[in-house]
């Protein structure tokens, strides 16, 4: 059969393999400014004497440990993550038209929205810069060192530089690797959905059924899970952090925009809520693409079931072992996607985490009555 002879195609390791990638400057330059940034940011935080310049410091951490840690994570693994990425491409090819259109789709509206976002970021935090100063922001992200520039124009020249450069390296890391992240795992669970057409394809015709075609679709379900297997070592620290500065970040930015919501600007208010839309976007996407992709190949077991509902063991005693063995393996195969070895990425573990922040939204709001009076009118 046609199904057999394509998953013959990765299934040879001699086509795949790894190679290493050289370390490249900019990975160095990028490693060098996070890295600086990120012990700038445990000095602050170390230095405040408590009070709401410790928990703006701290979000401040939170974000550049993040972005941080996420280019730890690609460098020092960049050789199996190229690896993983040259297995996923050859599964791509297996799509049929239909499903490579929709995985395009969903990737190019995810970046959209994504860099939709930035570019608001990025505005508001041209804004901030405007109403700071050029000064003081050259002086804080010059870690406090008094430069003296030849014009003003020089100034805003350094500045502009350092504003890209800055957008461009804590944001876009940290956006990369997320939406690299909901690639791989849309790739998954496209994978798992064709695996499953090509038990269909398989059990559905009895005339050219036997052991070997068997055989070879089981060979092609132990590819996929050892690709899930691989993307979870080499993203599950890097999604345990993701997670956890989620969770500490929206809580620390909800307490202070509701608290301080009477004593803010309107420029202010705008880049804190855009600041935890687009965390929650991130969380979201990540969140969503792994549990769709675990629940595409949970379905799996049952699809082969209804399949082998009707099935003749009396035809062959070598196709029913076969069988029974392909049984064997889909019903003890555990498929997960984590973060750091501690929780699932499911749906049951996103619910939890919703429902502590609506709890702890709803506490807030409890605690600061004049805060809420003032966000329902509007003044």
């Amino acid at each position: 059969m046609i199904v057999g002879v394509q998953t013959t195609v990765y299934l040879k390791p001699s086509t795949l393999k790894e190679k290493k990638l050289p370390l490249r400057w900019w990975n160095i330059i990028t490693l060098i400014y996070l890295h600086l940034f990120s012990l700038k940011a445990i000095v602050a935080l170390l230095l405040t004497r408590g009070g709401l310049g410790f928990w703006m410091q701290l979000t401040t951490f939170l974000r550049s440990s993040v972005a941080t840690i996420s280019a730890d994570i690609y460098v020092l693994k960049r050789n199996k993550l190229h690896h993983l990425i040259q297995k996923m491409s050859h599964s791509f090819n297996r799509f049929t038209p239909e499903e490579k259109r929709s995985f395009k789709n969903r990737i190019l509206r995810g970046s959209i929205i994504l860099w939709f976002f930035m570019a608001m970021n990025f505005m508001v935090l041209v804004t901030n810069v405007y109403n700071m100063g050029m000064s003081r922001f050259l002086d804080v992200h010059f870690f406090s060192l008094r430069i003296r520039f030849v014009s003003p124009v020089t100034q805003y020249v350094v500045g502009g530089i350092l504003l890209l450069v800055r957008q461009a390296i804590m944001w876009g890391t940290l956006s990369f690797m997320i939406m690299l992240y909901v690639f791989l795992c849309d790739n998954i669970k496209c994978s798992f959905r064709s695996f499953s057409m090509c038990m269909i394809d398989v059990f559905q015709n009895d005339e050219s059924l036997n052991e070997r075609y068997v055989e070879k679709l089981q060979r092609y379900y132990v590819y996929i899970t050892n690709l899930v297997t691989q993307m979870d070592d080499i993203f599950s620290p890097a999604v345990f952090f993701w997670s956890s500065a989620f969770i500490f970040s929206v809580c620390i930015d909800i307490t202070f925009d509701i608290s301080l919501y009477s004593r803010m600007d309107m420029i202010s208010f705008l880049a804190s809520v855009q600041k935890l839309l687009l965390i929650f976007l991130a969380f979201l996407s990540i969140g969503i693409s792994a549990s769709l992709a675990i629940e595409e190949a949970h379905r799996c077991v049952p699809c082969f079931y209804e399949l082998t509902a009707s099935f003749d063991s009396s035809k062959s005693s070598s196709l029913s072992q076969a069988v029974q063995f392909f049984a064997m393996r889909l019903g003890t195969t555990r498929v997960s996607l984590t973060g750091w070895k501690f929780f699932d990425l499911s749906r049951g573990y996103m619910l939890t985490v919703f429902g502590i922040l609506g709890s702890y939204i709803i506490l807030v709001f409890q605690l600061n009555p004049e805060a809420m009076t003032a966000i329902i009118t509007g003044q």
